[in-house]
Formats: structure tokens, C-alpha cells, sequence
């Protein structure tokens, strides 16, 4: 059993005036550290191209329809792993010495969190009715005036204009 190395990131958010906001800490995998075929064997998820994401934006306007973007908050970390990784607590957490953590969920910088991420958020958004697109993975349609676009954890969600609330 392959057990990964954690970092703790220290980050400030800090207004536009340069005043700090507050301050954050996460923690994170070395994820520079795994070998493809050794930790891990899938990372790859589809990413929206311009062409389609310009397609898209044609359509919206061509057919009068309206485009909210949603932003979804720490998508990586709200996936849940298929694999088992394990994790060994950074420096600077107080736990005994010799402790390993078992993930359940994903953390970023794993090689697959990503992958993770795109398969739980497909599998949702087709659960409530979306089919997948054949000509581009990042495209859900539920009729040909409402639809998903994918880009990462961002998602356009276009719809008739009295259609969405």
C-alpha cells in the first residue's frame, strides 16, 4: 500500500483596499509525487472546447434563450474517491506519530480528483433527466431550448427565458 504525503496551504483573501479578509488553510496531497501505473491508472475527464462553448453561445442568442453560470464551491473536494487512497497527515496536525488517514473524499492536487469531480457531477445531472451530448461530453441536453454546459466546476445552464428560476 502506496501512502501519499499531505501539505498543509496557507492563503489570505485580501479585499481591494489590501486589507485581509480572513485567512484559510487547506490540505492538500503531493500529487507531483504519484507514478501513472504505479498510484494511479484514470485521470482523464473531457474538457468543453471553444468551438462547442461558442456554439453554444450562438444558439443562446440566436433563440433568445437566457444563460445562468453557477460556480460550483470546492467541486473537487465534494467528490467522492473510487479508489482508496491514503493520506499521511501533514506536518503541523496534531496526531500520533505513525497515523494514516483512509480519503474518502477527494483533496485537490490528486491526479485524479479531477476525473473524480467530472464522473459525480455527470452522473447527477443525468439522474435529473440531462442526456449526454454525442458529439461533445460536456454538453447535457434536456430539450433542444435547455441545457447543461461543463467547463470544469463551472457549469451554463441555458434555458427560455421564463423557463428558469
Amino acid at each position: 500500500m502506496w501512502v501519499h504525503e499531505g501539505c498543509l496551504v496557507f492563503t489570505e483573501k485580501i479585499r481591494s483596499e489590501g486589507e485581509v479578509m480572513r485567512k484559510k488553510v487547506r490540505i492538500v496531497a503531493k500529487g507531483y509525487t504519484e507514478v501513472w501505473g504505479k498510484y494511479y491508472y484514470h485521470t482523464y475527464s473531457p474538457t468543453l472546447g471553444h468551438e462547442m462553448l461558442f456554439l453554444c453561445l450562438a444558439y443562446t442568442a440566436a433563440c433568445d434563450l437566457e444563460i445562468h453560470q453557477l460556480d460550483a464551491v470546492a467541486a473537487y473536494l465534494n467528490s467522492n474517491l473510487t479508489e482508496e487512497i491514503h493520506l499521511h497527515p501533514p506536518d503541523g496536525v496534531p496526531l500520533s506519530h505513525g497515523v494514516v488517514w483512509c480519503l474518502q473524499k477527494a483533496l485537490y492536487s490528486l491526479k485524479q480528483a479531477r476525473l473524480e469531480w467530472y464522473c459525480m457531477l455527470c452522473g447527477h445531472i443525468q439522474s435529473i433527466g440531462y442526456a449526454q451530448s454525442g458529439h461533445d461530453l460536456c454538453l447535457y441536453v434536456w430539450d433542444p431550448e435547455m441545457f447543461v454546459v461543463i467547463y470544469i466546476d463551472d457549469l451554463l445552464v441555458v434555458a427560455p427565458k421564463a423557463g428558469l428560476v
